[in-house]
């Protein structure tokens, strides 16, 4: 994802970034851009600082405005987000991880309702 679209998905209330060393390429510098928006953060890697290519590795919604599949959202009641995604992997209380492939998905509940949820994507 570009960081041109990213931007596209809402007023943009926070940015922050940071350079980090590429594991695989000394001479390479990497940048993570945090942007928040009102109920979002989304944390973004650009390879070599290459703004077209952003890949992102962590999501965090905190408010029902930001919609995910099948229409879950915070506020979501778990008994619905379970007919959805069926049993999770993992279940503590107040949290719910459910687990694909290559990222993870937890859902922070509290009064048997979804307050938060954080994706993460691990990125190598």
């Amino acid at each position: 994802m570009s960081l041109v679209d990213l931007r596209k998905a809402g007023t943009v209330i926070s940015e922050t970034s940071r350079l980090l060393a590429n594991r695989h390429d000394s001479k390479q510098q990497d940048e993570v851009r945090a942007l928040g928006f009102d109920g979002l953060l989304v944390e973004v890697v650009f390879p070599n600082r290459d703004y077209d290519h952003g890949l992102i590795f962590h999501i965090v919604v905190t408010k029902p405005l930001w919609k995910m599949q099948h229409g879950i959202a915070v506020g979501t009641n778990v008994k619905e987000l379970e007919t959805v995604l069926g049993q999770p992997d993992e279940r503590e209380s107040g949290r719910m991880k459910y687990c694909g492939d290559r990222a993870c998905g937890v859902f922070f509940v509290r009064d048997n309702r979804i307050v938060r949820v954080e994706f993460e994507n691990p990125v190598d």
